[in-house]
C-alpha cells in the first residue's frame, strides 16, 4: 500500500495524527471520507466494548482469563485491545505493517502486555493448526482475495470446540456501501460495481467483494462447523456518530430485531452481519 512507508517512517504523533496521515497518504479514499474513517478509529476503543460484549452473547460463553485469542484483520487493534482485558493472551494480526504500527501506539496507551503484533495474511496464518480458542475477524472477508481459503485457515486455528466469530457487510443492505459511502453498490451485477462506484464517488472498487446472507452461510459452512448468521444491533458509539435522522432509523431497526418475524426479515436487508462458527469437538 502507498502509505507503508510513510507512516512506517514517521509514528511519531498523537493517535489521532497518525490516523489523518495514514488515511491521507491513501490514493484511493475520497478525502470527504477521511474524517468518517478517522471518527471510526477513534471511537474504535468504546465500539469495541460494545463488539465484545456482543462476541460473548453470541458465542454464549464469556471470554475468559484461560483462553487465548486471534484477531485477524486487526487494523488498530481497538478489539484485540479490549479482548486483550478479557482474555489470558491475544495475537492481532494484519496484512498491513502501518495497521500494526498505529496499533502498536493504541496498545502502548493502554498499558497492555499479553497482545501481541504478527504481520500475516488472513489466508496462509503462521500458527499451528488448534492453537485458540477464539479467533474473530470483523470487516475483513469482503476484503481478501480468497475468501475460502481465508475461512478455511481461521478454521484450523481453532481448537477442536473453539469459536470463529466474524463481521461482514451484507451485499443486499439498504444503507449505503460502508467503504464508499455509496447506495444500491450490491444490488448491480459484480462486474459493474467497479464502474458504477467510479462514477459516483471517483474512487476504486476492485478489492471489495461483499456478501449476501445466502453466500456467506454457504461460505461458512464449508468448514464442517455449525454456522449461526445473525442481524446484529447497532450498537451506541456506533449510532453517535450518525446525525439525528439516521440515529432514529437506527433506534427503529434496533427494537425491530426484537419482533421475530421481523428479525428473520432483517436477514435480508440488514447494514451488517454477525457469524458464529463453531468447530467440532473431538467426540463428534
Amino acid at each position: 500500500m502507498g502509505a507503508e512507508p510513510s507512516v512506517a517512517a514517521r509514528d511519531d504523533g498523537s493517535f489521532e495524527e497518525l490516523l489523518r496521515r495514514y488515511w491521507a497518504a491513501q490514493p484511493d479514499v475520497a478525502p470527504e471520507l477521511i474524517d468518517r474513517f478517522v471518527t471510526g478509529d477513534l471511537v474504535g476503543a468504546d465500539r469495541a466494548v460494545a463488539v465484545a460484549d456482543q462476541i460473548e452473547s453470541e458465542r454464549a460463553a464469556v471470554v475468559s482469563r484461560d483462553e487465548v485469542l486471534l484477531e485477524v484483520g486487526a487494523g488498530t487493534a481497538a478489539l484485540a485491545t479490549e479482548l486483550g482485558r478479557r482474555a489470558a493472551f491475544v495475537v492481532a494480526s494484519d496484512v498491513s505493517l502501518a495497521w500494526m504500527l498505529l496499533a502498536r501506539r493504541r496498545l502502548a496507551d493502554a498499558g497492555l502486555d499479553n497482545v501481541a503484533l504478527v504481520v500475516a495474511t488472513g489466508d496462509a496464518l503462521p500458527f499451528a493448526d488448534g492453537t485458540f480458542d477464539l479467533v474473530v475477524a470483523a470487516d475483513v472477508v469482503e476484503h481478501v482475495p480468497d475468501a475460502t481459503a481465508f475461512v478455511g485457515a481461521c478454521h484450523r486455528a481453532l481448537r477442536p470446540g473453539g469459536t470463529f466469530w466474524l463481521a461482514t457487510p451484507n451485499r443486499f443492505s439498504l444503507t449505503p456501501e460502508p467503504h464508499v459511502r455509496v447506495w444500491g453498490v450490491g444490488f448491480v451485477p459484480r462486474a459493474w460495481a467497479p464502474a458504477y462506484v467510479r462514477k459516483v464517488r471517483g474512487v476504486a472498487y476492485d478489492d471489495i467483494r461483499t456478501l449476501s446472507r445466502g453466500e456467506l452461510v454457504r461460505l461458512l459452512a464449508r468448514t464442517g462447523g455449525t454456522v449461526d448468521v445473525t442481524p446484529p444491533a447497532i450498537t451506541a458509539p456506533v449510532a453517535r456518530t450518525y446525525p439525528p435522522r439516521t440515529r432514529r432509523a437506527i433506534a427503529v431497526y434496533n427494537r425491530a430485531r426484537g419482533v421475530p418475524a421481523l428479525r428473520r426479515v432483517l436477514l435480508g436487508v440488514t447494514p451488517l452481519f454477525h457469524a458464529v462458527v463453531r468447530k467440532r469437538s473431538t467426540d463428534g
